[in-house]
């Protein structure tokens, strides 16, 4: 910089913005300090910069455009560490923000850079002046780990590019969460808007350079970084792992660079050896002639809302009084296990995908989600087949039609109804927590299936009672104490606990009107993932946070080789894609040629996770990429048949 000079200019209107700078640094800092330390020292340099006329003279653009991108960059990297320690529980004895920045690694800021740069240049080729371009280049960066932050605190896991697509659903939501502002304001908000200050006050001398060469060379310099940006992501994806759940990303990869990854990666291109046609014949097949049994059973499928059986925790917990006595009394006409779920704390669609469809998502790039992005023409599932052997077919959620494009995917899966709040029967006493009871979801479920008269019925219930939202207190919810302690968690999990009890008088109400019925019913009740519970468990590949109970239930006899039937060779856990054989079976119902290709996988394939499968050679758990022979070859012909009905159809 050829020439900088700061200047305090006196009279009575800098007076007063100096006491009101002055004041907002002194407030800042203060509240800095009672949290992390170091945070002082952003406010103090800012306000030394923010009080006084800043004027800078450096005789070419190319100066300011490599000085101003610097100065922000640090800026960036500063605030997106300091919201990672104050955002996220892993990173919370991190009490150094200045060492945390220096051990973060070049990959990392080369990417928070470039980023910078994009942004910088855009605006710089929109004619806007280096200051302007400078103060407003973090506010995408910012705008994004904002996000996180709010997300993270919601549900437990990282804002991706594909969470987008669930705004609606989000805001739908929302109103179940506390709104944690407090940090946020002073550790970014409060930060930027004196940075913005400061940039905006400062006096910079104009250059003879050329307008119309300005606008080319920063044009080219946007081009050039963003051409970047998409190299070095491409690289740090090729050798590391993409990660978009708890704190993962963040751990691994760095918040923006793990979200810039995914960004680049949002593309999927169909497996070496893909024919088109061999999956097209199992999708257009039809069903046998003798597929339909002389008296068909009524399907129903029950999606329970964050269902889980968290008796798997008590080595952690200790032990406590059994929630859901019913659930665990039921043995007769009943086939019980766990799966892997696909997803953790959210993202309940995608495990409405995987049953519906017999798809694993876990091929997809993380984040994908089918129902908003994908299912929006017919699609092949366990409710179209259902359709095409002639039962009435429909679907129930007792929230608003607008989640997660439901009223877009139900057709194309193969639903004549669909059915939403506003259809429900219900009033005040049917509330908890303002969400339908599971009570009164089987209530509803019930008067449909008697409106709807003869016929076999194939139906969906997706419930809404146990939706995430666990930190706070309602008149509606009396809270039985089920554990004691001083655990962080433990409030939250005995709020949980009370709201599973309830689920389970529900489903008692629930099978026993079935059971009074002289129509058969075969119901599958299966929980989409586990709460967002911050109950100490493993998130590794298989591990018991992925961990979900299910039941197939019959009010007749099932037939005796489906009833002791051991499924998978042993192996303790099935997924959520398979479970659609198990209902056709339990009912009596021929596959069609695509059920009976998705069983030759399953002898191969005995599990799917949410990143990667369960190998029966090896005996443990694995990457898609580490497969092996048959269960390698399995696995592309499972991606094709994905590729087809998401991608090629």
């Amino acid at each position: 910089m050829n020439d900088m000079k700061l200047k305090v200019a006196k009279g009575k209107k800098n007076i007063i913005r100096y006491i009101i700078i002055a004041a907002i640094v002194l407030a800042g800092a203060a509240v800095s300090f009672t949290r992390y330390h170091e945070a002082v020292f952003i406010y103090l340099i800012l306000g030394a910069f923010a009080i006084p006329d800043v004027r800078l003279n450096a005789g070419r653009n190319a100066v300011y455009d490599a000085f101003f991108p610097t100065i922000t960059t640090v800026f960036v990297l500063y605030v997106d560490r300091l919201m990672t320690c104050v955002g996220h529980e892993f990173f919370e004895g991190q009490k150094s923000i200045f060492s945390f920045i220096i051990d973060t690694n070049m990959e990392q800021i080369q990417v928070e850079f470039l980023c910078v740069l994009v942004v910088y240049f855009l605006l710089r080729a929109c004619c806007a002046p280096p200051k302007w371009a400078a103060a407003m280049a973090p506010l995408p960066v910012f705008l994004v780990v904002l996000t996180n932050y709010f997300v993270y605190n919601f549900r437990g896991s990282e804002f991706i590019p594909f969470d987008i697509y669930g705004t609606k659903t989000a805001m739908n939501v929302i109103g179940g969460y506390s709104l944690p502002l407090f940090l946020p304001f002073f550790f970014m908000i409060l930060p930027y808007a004196i940075f913005i200050w400061t940039f905006l006050h400062f006096r910079v001398e104009k250059t003879r350079d050329s307008f119309v060469g300005q606008r080319l060379a920063c044009t080219a310099a946007a081009v050039l970084s963003f051409g970047t940006l998409l190299l070095v992501a491409d690289d740090i994806a090729y050798h590391t792992p993409i990660m978009s759940w708890g704190d993962e990303g963040t751990m691994t990869n760095g918040y923006i660079t793990n979200f810039s990854i995914l960004m680049e990666q949002m593309g999927y291109k169909p497996p070496e050896g893909y024919d088109s046609k061999q999956m097209e014949s199992l999708v257009d097949s039809k069903a046998p002639a003798d597929a339909m049994p002389d008296e068909p059973s009524n399907i129903i499928i029950v999606l329970s809302e964050s269902y889980t059986d968290m008796s798997i925790y008590t080595s952690v917990t200790g032990k406590f009084e059994d929630p859901i006595p019913y659930w665990h009394s039921l043995k007769e006409n009943t086939i019980k296990g766990y799966l892997q779920a696909p997803v953790f704390g959210g993202r309940t669609p995608n495990s409405e995908a995987e049953v519906l469809t017999c798809l694993p998502t876990c091929p997809l790039p993380n984040g994908m989600i089918p129902f908003t992005m994908f299912i929006n023409k017919p699609t092949y599932s366990l409710s179209s087949y259902a359709k095409e052997l002639g039962y009435d077919t429909f679907a129930m959620h007792p929230y608003l039609a607008s989640g997660w494009s439901r009223t877009t995917a139900y057709p194309n899966l193969g639903f004549d109804d669909y059915y939403f709040i506003d259809d429900f029967d219900y009033d005040k006493s049917d509330l908890i927590r303002g969400y339908v009871s599971d009570k009164a979801a089987y209530r509803n479920l019930l008067q449909m299936l008697e409106k709807r008269g003869d016929g076999p019925k194939f139906a969906l219930l997706v419930t809404m009672q146990n939706h995430g939202g666990y930190d706070m207190d309602y008149d509606d919810l009396k809270v039985k104490q089920y554990l004691k302690g001083d655990a962080a968690y433990v409030p939250e999990l005995n709020r949980f606990l009370t709201l599973e009890h309830e689920s389970d008088l529900a489903l008692e109400y629930f099978l026993g009107e079935l059971a009074k019925s002289d129509e058969k019913y075969t119901v599958l009740i299966f929980g989409d993932h586990q709460p967002n519970i911050a109950v100490p468990g493993s998130m590794d590949m298989g591990a018991e946070k992925w961990v979900v109970p299910y039941i197939i239930w019959t009010n007749y006899d099932m037939p005796e080789d489906v009833y002791n039937r051991q499924f998978n060779d042993g192996y303790p856990y099935t997924s959520l894609n398979y479970l659609a054989l198990d209902v056709l079976e339990a009912a009596g119902i021929g596959n069609s040629e695509y059920f009976d290709f998705v069983a030759s996988l399953r002898k191969v394939v005995p599990c799917f996770g949410s990143m990667g499968y369960y190998s029966l050679e090896k005996e443990q758990w694995q990457p898609l990429r580490d497969a092996a022979g048959e269960e390698a070859e399995a696995i592309r012909l499972y991606k094709s048949l994905l590729y087809y009905e998401y991608f090629d159809r």
